[in-house]
């Protein structure tokens, strides 16, 4: 039942650490959105490869966004950092279906994420409950992320959208659709 207020100037992405998340791009990105926004963050929270943070710390440092780009260990309890994000990031090169995706919207936050062959095309409405961008356009998806940034209006109204969306794979509209499919099943297999 918990929404952001989308004021605080964080940017969010949350998976671990890994080449499949595609944080080398992210970390490009932000390194052409951070000079125009100053006052903005971005934090990456997650655990994982040791060797790539380190590649992405370096990434940060040689950019020069070191200092507005944070590396977070996981968290038991996300809810502090959701209500304290404005926009959720996603660069992953591929995906299932994407649970922290899911989970940000719950909290009203719209989403900036590559459409990768599967997942968040499934979660994102394109232009309504957030940005999908070609998978690989930096270019576009630093756009798509200064809009958000600089338009808390647009920000607040893709979050009701992405907010209405989280519904629809809520347990009490996910759980009745499985039961049909086992009971189906179990018929089937008992004639």
């Amino acid at each position: 039942d918990k929404i952001s207020s989308l004021e605080k100037k964080t940017v969010i992405a949350v998976g671990r650490l890994s080449g499949q998340k595609g944080y080398e791009r992210l970390v490009s990105i932000w390194a052409k959105v951070a000079p125009k926004m100053p006052d903005w963050k971005l934090e990456i929270i997650g655990g994982g490869d040791t060797e790539y943070k380190s590649y992405l710390q370096t990434m940060a440092d040689n950019a020069g966004v070191h200092d507005s780009l944070l590396f977070l260990p996981p968290v038991k309890n996300m809810d502090e950092i959701y209500m304290n994000a404005s926009v959720f990031v996603m660069t992953s090169k591929y995906e299932g279906l994407p649970m922290v995706l899911l989970e940000s919207q719950s909290y009203g936050i719209p989403v900036v994420s590559f459409a990768c062959k599967c997942g968040p095309r499934d979660i994102i409405e394109n232009g309504v409950n957030g940005f999908l961008v070609e998978d690989g356009d930096v270019e576009l998806f630093a756009s798509r992320m200064e809009m958000l940034m600089m338009d808390v209006e647009l920000r607040k109204s893709m979050g009701v959208k992405a907010r209405e969306k989280s519904i629809e794979f809520s347990e009490e509209n996910i759980m009745p659709q499985w039961d049909v499919l086992f009971n189906d099943l179990a018929n089937t297999i008992i004639g």
